[in-house]
């Protein structure tokens, strides 16, 4: 009886410790389970969040994949309209149909007012007022002789085109059925030096110097032609078709 008492106390701790022990493990499981089922919960939110974040990528991808092909057909429909306009400009300029400057030269002729007088004083019968004055052909044969070198030309702000006209009525010379009246100022844009070298070596120009004309030669570095303000219009002339004409 005495030995059962005197290892109750030991029997009594060793329960205790046994159910300590096992309350331990319990307590130690539980946090185990708790920690992976925290863990998998902290995954699986991240794995959502991994988730919406590249939908959201997807679908800022694909919105900017619509944007750049909207910039792109864009970019292309300007750049064909910028390619027609400069088409359209480049005709213009051609056509005679907008002011334009550049380097060239300026003939100027005029009539011969003193060879008149002398003429007159000194002759008087043989005085013939038209060996004086400056006449429609020889605005033409000047004109003819610069059209090789020249890219634009204007006589007294008058532009000439294709279907300008330089004529006489009566002594009045008309360009564009506009009235002029001397001196005659032919403004020509294009390289200078080629262009008083079509005037100086012309047979107009040699013409015009043995009758004592005056007739000066300018070149300089700007030139600003008016744009042609009449109108061309093509009524009988058409373009072929291809295939045409061959």
């Amino acid at each position: 009886m005495s030995n059962w008492k005197k290892y109750l106390p030991i029997t009594i701790a060793c329960i205790l410790t046994g159910l300590l022990l096992a309350s331990a493990l319990r307590t130690q499981t539980a946090v185990q389970n708790t920690d992976k089922t925290s863990k998998n919960n902290t995954l699986i939110d991240i794995i959502n969040n991994l988730e919406s974040e590249t939908k959201v990528l997807e679908e800022t991808i694909s919105s900017l994949r619509d944007q750049i092909e909207v910039i792109q057909k864009k970019d292309s429909s300007e750049g064909i309209l910028v390619s027609v306009q400069n088409q359209v400009q480049q005709l213009r300029l051609q056509a005679g149909h907008t002011s334009v400057s550049g380097p060239g030269i300026i003939v100027v002729l005029d009539d011969n007012t003193a060879g008149a007088e002398a003429a007159k004083t000194n002759s008087p019968d043989l005085y013939d007022p038209e060996d004086y004055i400056v006449h429609d052909k020889n605005l033409l044969y000047l004109v003819s002789a610069l059209r090789g070198q020249a890219e634009a030309i204007a006589i007294n702000s008058q532009r000439l085109v294709a279907t300008s006209d330089i004529r006489c009525v009566g002594t009045v010379i008309m360009v564009n059925s506009s009235r002029l009246a001397p001196p005659y100022q032919i403004k020509v844009i294009g390289d200078p030096r080629l262009l008083e070298a079509a005037v100086l070596n012309s047979d107009e120009y040699i013409y015009l110097k043995g009758k004592d004309m005056p007739i000066t030669i300018t070149k300089t570095d700007n030139i600003e032609l008016p744009d042609f303000k009449g109108s061309n219009t093509i009524n009988f002339a058409q373009p072929l078709k291809d295939g045409e004409g061959d």
